[in-house]
């Protein structure tokens, strides 16, 4: 700036415009700073390269951020010029190029920078993507500078990492961090408990301008369970819903307990041989077994298995489903006495035991028992 002042006069009669000349002499002593900080915090950067080219793309000068992050550019003259970033350990240079005009005594410029992000983050679901999977191990494997026969190139596994480090956690995920600038494969050598193994590798890459992790997904098919049945190996994406009973088990009823025998009930369904054929039967033949308990006409009836008839008459009582004239009564086989107080014999369930030896020792024992009373009592009486 030149602050000598510019005469000139007006006069009374003039026609024309006065013209007034002045120079300036271009602008020097102008200085820039620059203050480097990581987008991620405002922190400031130690350590980053720049350069300062003027108008016609000539370097003035080539610096470095201190330990406040500071670059100070001194003794430019006022003009347009270009700050270019040429080195950041560590960061991404995404705008390499700035753009700054140096008008006053000092200029102040601040420049961020994003933190290169050499991870990776791996998201295992299910075949239908509705849940993260746990306990799937993977295997890193890194690009080398080989070639197999076929061209491809070749990949090997990453040592040093531990089996945790390569295992889906609860949220189904796997983060690996601080890789090196490459190629990289994922394969799987472990498949979720429930799940098909699948060694298909997932590619990705590692570079030096990637500011966030990649992100790349695996899925899985659930092993089919056979039969239907509950057992199977565990499935962390099918909810436990109980036991479910198992169809190749059904369940056999136990034998038939036979039913209890209610005197005075007539059996009324035969038993037939498994070959198919009938059992012949006294009825068959004529002859009827004898029913205890069951009159003759006779007051008084012979015990049972006593076959003296006296007299010469038989003593056994008529056949079942005669009349007492002898004729058959509607051809059954066996008949019923209804409004009868005579007790009649049962035919025995299949492979139900008889009762009628009991019943019969019983009485036995009981006419023995009442005998003896009343011959131990008529010898006391006669002893008085």
């Amino acid at each position: 700036m030149d602050a000598t002042p510019i005469p000139f006069t007006i006069a009374e009669n003039q026609t024309q415009i006065i013209t007034l000349t002045k120079s300036n002499a271009r602008g020097t002593g102008g200085k820039l700073v620059v203050t480097k900080v990581n987008a991620k915090d405002q922190s400031v950067l130690s350590g980053i390269e720049f350069e300062l080219r003027d108008g016609s793309n000539a370097i003035m000068d080539t610096k470095v951020t201190d330990l406040n992050g500071v670059i100070e550019f001194d003794g430019l003259t006022y003009g347009p010029y270009t700050l270019v970033e040429t080195k950041a350990e560590g960061f991404v240079i995404e705008q390499p190029e700035t753009l700054v005009s140096i008008i006053q005594p000092e200029t102040q410029l601040t420049i961020e920078n994003k933190e290169n992000n050499r991870s990776v983050k791996l998201i295992k679901y299910n075949a239908g993507r509705t849940q993260h999977l746990q306990g799937a191990v993977f295997e890193l494997r890194a690009q080398t500078a080989l070639m197999d026969a076929n061209g491809n190139w070749e990949f090997r596994k990453v040592t040093g990492l531990d089996e945790a480090a390569l295992t889906t956690n609860q949220q189904g995920e796997i983060i690996l961090e601080d890789l090196d600038i490459n190629q990289y494969q994922l394969v799987e050598i472990k498949a979720p408990n429930g799940y098909v193994l699948d060694t298909t590798p997932i590619p990705f890459e590692i570079t030096n301008t990637q500011t966030e992790a990649v992100v790349v997904e695996k899925t899985n098919q659930a092993i089919p369970v056979s039969g239907g049945g509950s057992s199977g190996p565990y499935n962390p994406g099918t909810p436990n819903t109980g036991v479910t009973p198992d169809p190749e088990k059904p369940v056999t009823p136990g034998p038939e307990t036979p039913g209890t025998s209610v005197p005075g009930t007539v059996v009324t369904e035969p038993t037939e041989p498994e070959d198919g054929t009938d059992i012949p039967t006294d009825e068959d033949n004529g002859v009827a077994p004898p029913s205890p308990g069951v009159s003759n006409g006779d007051d008084t009836a012979p015990p049972i298995g006593d076959t003296d008839a006296p007299d010469g008459d038989s003593a056994l009582a008529p056949p079942a489903g005669t009349d007492t004239d002898g004729s058959l009564a509607n051809g059954n086989a066996v008949s019923q006495q209804t409004g009868s107080s005579a007790s009649q014999g049962m035919l025995p369930k299949t492979g139900e035991e008889s009762t009628l030896a009991f019943t019969v020792t019983g009485m036995m024992l009981m006419a023995l028992g009442s005998l003896g009373y009343v011959y131990f009592r008529r010898r006391q009486l006669l002893q008085r």
